[in-house]
């Protein structure tokens, strides 16, 4: 809910343990922040690879449409937000 969050799920390269691949493939989950848009993320993370002495390429390959996000004002919600408070307020790191 507080920025767009890009996680490496499947992580590939080669296939022999004593010798070092030419080649690595990461696969990442992102999800981002509805006010974004899919080249805005793509341009950032070409931006934060920027790297001349190694070829990278970016391809995404599947975009599922966003759900409506969860009421924070259900009574779950509420009950999960009273039984975290508990917990953490018995820590002694926890700010009061």
């Amino acid at each position: 809910m507080l920025r767009t969050t890009v996680v490496p799920t499947m992580l590939r390269a080669g296939n022999k343990i004593n010798v070092i691949p030419n080649a690595a493939e990461a696969q990442v989950d992102v999800r981002r922040l509805p006010n974004e848009t899919r080249e805005e993320v793509l341009a950032r993370c070409r931006q934060t690879i920027n790297d001349s002495a190694v070829d990278v390429s970016l391809a995404p390959r599947q975009q599922m449409p966003a759900t409506e996000p969860s009421s924070l004002t259900t009574p779950l919600y509420h009950a999960m937000e009273r039984a975290i408070a508990r917990v953490y307020r018995e820590k002694s790191w926890f700010p009061t």
